[in-house]
């Protein structure tokens, strides 16, 4: 009978839920963000290299395969070694996604390939390990600090981009080869993107442009720079206007303040601000960047890069605040310590790319304090994070009085995070997360671990996400792509609908930790899990509804669910799935 008050109540929960998002649920809409570029992967394109493939996912440290896009690469080793990518689109623009080796030092080594097009040179490609191989102590718990080197490596891949001269058209070849005079052991090419950039952007009317406040783009006065545009944001706050950042790079050596004022560039491949502080930041926000306050505070249309950001100790975040109705518009990301770290209502980030940071990509939080609501991250796309690609925290820290509800993660790619999770949703209420693609990382979790002090989750629905080879192991734990852990407070009011797990490395739908939980999991599919498809650990307490789930490809001996939990503390329910109703 308490399981069936708890579908009633569930029941309604979802209608109340649903009409609280904005707009309806998405369904069998393909999941993932909508990008203007095509992604193709090096192992799966023509070759005379060597094709390199994970085959430990137990394996600690993790090896370069584990950390790619795909969990595979190839790796070009002499002057004769290329890769062939058969384009798919006219492009003028690539991106890729490469491990060269690192100096002796820590400090970064330069590589170099060669690109040519349907078997003509077209240009010289410079790549730099300076911002990838951190390097820790072997302990699991231990993801990488610094780049004094030891035998324990650790995020191998970063991305360099560039203009192709002369372009390329549907169906023409570009070929990498690494180049003849290069003396690198090695260069890994995990993938390359292709995409058709357009031109500048034009500066928009009734904006302040930073070039009458004595800034001058492409110069590499920081100090001059700074104070220009911090002069020009005080100029645009009295008048009711918006800056205007032009083609060119802008060094920064502090942070802006954007009170209730916008950011304007020309477009994401053409304006950058490059942070140029060295040392250890006090605070994650207190470096160059930019703080959004006040109602109205928007970044739009650039770029933002570090020249100094080398590792997990000299952290710094491109967007920080907690500001009323601001928003966070293409804008693209790289290393830095985490990309956008932000509270406040009413707030957007859309169509942006984050790549290769050393920590959270976007990170929707109450941070020391602030209410955070009615908030919609949607359609980003997020690469080789160094925590959790997506995120949503009620923190708890210090008795936080303030909450995080109402956030939607809506039609997100998260792809090979080296650390945390593709997402994480982390306390709160009122959350959905849905139509999201998530791959070759540790995958979707629910963490509430006593080491990071979290509110409750009192209630959240997870839809039509999919999943593909995700999972982790960290301390021998094994983790499922979806992970489940009440380590310190309760998950209560979920609901996980829709989703689709493929070849995850352990278990599909993974359930731990000792605190309560109350989820439904309906119309879930699992295909082709490394282990039994859903797990229930022996700590766990609560109760779990089973409704509509499938299970496919399950490998000899293992079970599509397996209940370990104690029959006084866990009560499950199951009706209509796959499998047959039982218990281990």
């Amino acid at each position: 009978m308490r399981l069936t008050c708890i579908w009633k109540w569930a029941a309604g929960f979802l209608v109340i839920v649903t009409l609280l998002a904005s707009g309806p649920a998405i369904g069998a809409e393909q999941a993932g963000a909508r990008v203007p570029f095509v992604t193709l992967e090096a192992e799966k394109s023509r070759t005379n290299a060597e094709r390199v493939f994970m085959t430990d996912p137990d394996r600690w440290p993790p090896t370069p395969a584990a950390e790619a896009s795909g969990r595979a690469y190839v790796e070009l080793k002499t002057a004769k070694d290329s890769v062939d990518f058969v384009s798919p689109i006219s492009a003028n623009a690539i991106v890729i996604r490469h491990c060269v080796p690192d100096s002796p030092d820590g400090g970064g080594a330069i590589a170099r390939l060669r690109l040519s097009v349907n078997g003509a040179y077209r240009q010289d490609i410079q790549l730099t390990s300076k911002y990838s191989w951190l390097y820790g102590d072997g302990s699991p718990w231990e993801n990488g600090q610094g780049n004094t080197p030891t035998e324990y490596s650790h995020a191998y891949w970063d991305e360099a981009r560039f203009f192709i001269p002369g372009g390329i058209r549907a169906g023409e070849v570009i070929r990498l080869q690494k180049d003849p005079g290069d003396t690198a052991a090695y260069c890994r090419i995990d993938l390359i993107d292709l995409e058709n950039v357009g031109r500048p952007l034009s500066q928009p009317p009734g904006s302040l442009s930073v070039l009458d406040f004595g800034v001058q783009p492409d110069s590499e006065d920081a100090e001059t720079t700074t104070q220009g545009i911090q002069a020009c944001a005080a100029a645009a706050k009295a008048e009711g206007k918006m800056i205007w950042l032009p083609p060119g790079r802008y060094l920064l050596n502090k942070r802006i303040r954007l009170d209730g004022v916008g950011v304007q560039g020309a477009g994401m491949w053409h304006t950058t601000v490059c942070d140029t502080m060295s040392g250890i930041a006090t605070n994650w926000g207190g470096m160059a960047g930019f703080t959004l306050r006040g109602k109205g505070a928007s970044v739009r249309d650039i770029s933002m890069d570090s020249l100094t950001c080398t590792s997990r100790k000299k952290n710094w975040i491109a967007l920080v605040g907690q500001a009323e109705g601001w928003e966070i518009r293409r804008v693209w990301i790289s290393h830095t310590g985490a990309a956008i770290w932000i509270a406040g209502t009413d707030g957007v980030v859309a169509d942006c790319r984050i790549r290769n940071t050393y920590a959270d990509g976007i990170n929707i939080n109450n941070g020391q304090g602030n209410t955070t609501s009615n908030v919609r991250v949607e359609n980003n796309h997020v690469r080789g994070t160094g925590d959790d690609g997506l995120a949503i925290l009620c923190n708890d820290n210090k008795g936080n009085p303030a909450s995080t509800t109402k956030v939607v993660m809506r039609n997100n790619t998260a792809v090979a995070p080296w650390w945390g999770a593709n997402c994480d949703l982390a306390g709160g209420s009122e959350h959905i997360v849905e139509n999201n693609l998530f791959s070759d990382g540790p995958g979707f979790v629910i963490n509430l671990p006593p080491s990071f002090p979290m509110k409750p989750l009192s209630s959240a629905i997870v839809r039509n996400n999919e999943l593909i080879r995700c999972g982790n192991n960290l301390g021998g734990q094994q983790r499922g792509a979806i992970w489940i852990y009440p380590g310190s407070t309760s998950i209560r009011g979920t609901f996980l609908t829709g989703n689709v797990i493929r070849s995850s490395l352990y278990r599909g739908i993974h359930c731990a930790g000792s605190e309560i939980q109350e989820i439904v999991f309906r119309s879930n599919r699992i295909v082709a899990p490394g282990q039994d498809a859903i797990y229930i650990a022996e700590s766990v307490k609560g109760s779990g509804i089973f409704i509509q789930n499938s299970v496919a490809e399950l490998s000899p001996g293992r079970k599509p669910l397996v209940n370990r939990a104690a029959k006084e503390s866990y009560h499950l329910e199951e009706q209509g799935n796959s499998w047959r109703t039982g218990r281990e």
